[in-house]
């Protein structure tokens, strides 16, 4: 059955809905988070398109590894504490990881859980905030370039003091230090 849905700026009324009389199906299909069921065997079970998109990778590659294997090595660890945190019964609600994708690249993804303890699954949701990250990095940069920018002109101002002062001491001597310098033209 076909649906049509027009908005200001868009008209899907061509989008085919398998489950047209199921609205969570929508949510699930349409949603630009990602969304998935996460075995205690460590094993996928279930994605939604936005999980295959960002990723690059088939359904099918996606549930036939377990999922650590899409992990950014550097976040194995804490990831597979989290999971066992998880498991266990810990009310950790939130966490962030990287994934690497298919052509290579790399996605932060901020993680919601919600654990099923008698059905040994975890029903999660991720949002893509690699953009997000690379701004924070960006802005830690830039401040930490201006800190060194200021530490700089104070020690060039701490220089210059002593400069000033040595001129007005002993102008004879800086004359001899720096024979040629302007600063004596104001004296």
């Amino acid at each position: 059955m076909k649906t049509s849905i027009t908005t200001d700026n868009f008209d899907i009324s061509q989008i085919y809905f398998p489950h047209e009389n199921n609205d969570l199906a929508r949510f699930y299909e349409l949603s630009s988070d990602l969304f998935c069921i996460t075995g205690f065997d460590g094993y996928l079970k279930k994605v939604n398109p936005a999980f295959i998109q960002l990723l690059g990778y088939s359904e099918q590659e996606l549930l036939a590894r377990p999922f650590i294997e899409f992990i950014l090595s550097d976040d194995l660890d804490k990831t597979i504490n989290c999971f066992k945190s998880v498991i266990d019964g810990s009310d950790l609600k939130y966490f962030e990881n990287r994934y690497c994708s298919k052509d290579g690249s790399v996605k932060w993804l901020s993680w919601r859980f919600f654990v099923v303890q008698e059905e040994l699954l975890i029903y999660a949701i991720a949002r893509d905030v690699t953009e997000e990250k690379a701004a924070q990095i960006s802005i830690i940069e830039q401040t930490d370039t201006l800190k060194e920018l200021v530490l700089y002109k104070n020690e060039g101002l701490k220089y210059a003091g002593f400069l000033q002062e040595a001129i007005f001491q002993d102008p004879e001597a800086i004359k001899s230090i720096f024979p040629q310098s302007f600063i004596f033209y104001f004296l």
